[in-house]
């Protein structure tokens, strides 16, 4: 029984494609962890924004894992304690809230660098 068949060839060895592939999501993950660091940002008490400038967001690429950060002596207290008073948007939980409120959106900003380097 004859078979309707179609190949398609990439043009690129498995490892220049799994290559490619990291570093597109490393793209994608840093750009996703940018978005986190200013939807954060907009959200930490600044009473003097001491705490503000010490965001800090990066990739390790080998492990494909993202990170945003505070530096402040006084981050973790001002991330964890629900009773200080904060300024109207300012809030506790300044940096885990964002993470689950724009997971979906981060999901997509990788998604999308991964679609861009393999068009």
């Amino acid at each position: 029984m004859p078979v309707s068949r179609a190949e398609f060839n990439a043009n690129m060895s498995p490892e220049a494609l799994e290559l490619k592939g990291k570093r597109a999501a490393a793209q994608g993950l840093n750009k996703a962890v940018q978005h986190l660091k200013t939807v954060s940002q907009s959200r930490v008490p600044v009473d003097n924004y001491d705490l503000y400038d010490t965001a800090w967001a990066g990739v390790d690429e080998s492990s494909l894992q993202g990170v945003v950060s505070y530096s402040s002596p006084y981050s973790v207290y001002q991330h964890e304690v629900e009773e200080l008073e904060h300024d109207p948007g300012r809030t506790w939980k300044y940096l885990e809230n964002p993470l689950h409120e724009e997971a979906e959106l981060m999901r997509g900003i990788i998604a999308a660098e991964l679609r861009r380097a393999f068009r």
